[in-house]
């Protein structure tokens, strides 16, 4: 099963859950966080399955969408 961790510094696969609880960024630390609106839309395009975008849009609906 592939599981993928959105933090701060992008997105990593794993190819196993990791064992650690907080591997990853929250919901809060995303919405705080100072990850511009290119970085943001990079890593929406990067997800498999996901409609491609070109333009952020509201940037907190976004980082909810990526939670």
């Amino acid at each position: 099963m592939r599981t993928y961790i959105v933090g701060n510094d992008g997105i990593t696969l794993c190819r196993e859950p990791p064992t650690a609880a907080n591997a990853g960024a929250s919901n809060e630390e995303l919405h705080a966080g100072a990850l511009n609106g290119k970085r943001l839309l990079a890593l929406w395009n990067a997800l498999p399955g996901v409609e491609k975008r070109r333009k952020v849009g509201d940037r907190g609906a976004l980082i909810d969408q990526l939670w």
